[in-house]
């Protein structure tokens, strides 16, 4: 093959792949991914998650949820700037983004070992597939979906419910 043949062929080539990069680019933000508009908050569908602006961290966050597939009362986060943690068996990551969130809005944890439910605790365990949240004097049984009530709270934390 002659040189000008062979540097025609890379330049056809580099400019091959600078349309693709440049297509894919375009095709992506024009794709027309599905966003919903909720509470003011415009969640945009990034394939495995809602990602979302959060303004008071100056970043985006993706969630597997969106705001109104949550549908359960966070109001026991004003009742306390403390709450005693007993976990039963969520996995680490999930009980550490709970405390993460529940530190923005300055509510204090402690993880425990023995149920007293003369102060506030929450009670955090894997019973069901879904969320169920139930209350017996100062303590909030958090049965169920892990992801789901920590999203939750991180919306309830960020006011986005």
């Amino acid at each position: 093959m002659s040189k000008s043949k062979e540097q025609r062929n890379k330049i056809i080539f580099g400019l091959f792949i600078i349309f693709l990069m440049v297509s894919s680019t375009a095709g992506f933000i024009y794709s027309g991914g599905s966003t919903q508009k909720i509470n003011g908050f415009k969640f945009t569908n990034v394939g495995d998650g809602w990602q979302v602006w959060i303004e008071e961290l100056n970043s985006y966050l993706i969630f597997r949820y969106l705001p109104n597939e949550i549908n359960f009362d966070f109001d026991f986060l004003d009742n306390s700037s403390k709450f005693k943690i007993l976990n039963k068996n969520w996995d680490q990551s999930s009980l550490e983004k709970l405390r993460t969130a529940l530190l923005f809005r300055s509510i204090q944890t402690e993880i425990i070992d023995d149920l007293n439910c003369e102060e506030y605790t929450l009670v955090l365990n894997n019973l069901y597939s879904d969320l169920v949240l139930t209350k017996e004097q100062k303590c909030f049984y958090i049965e169920g979906d892990s992801l789901k009530f920590v999203e939750g709270v991180i919306y309830k934390v960020f006011k986005v419910i």
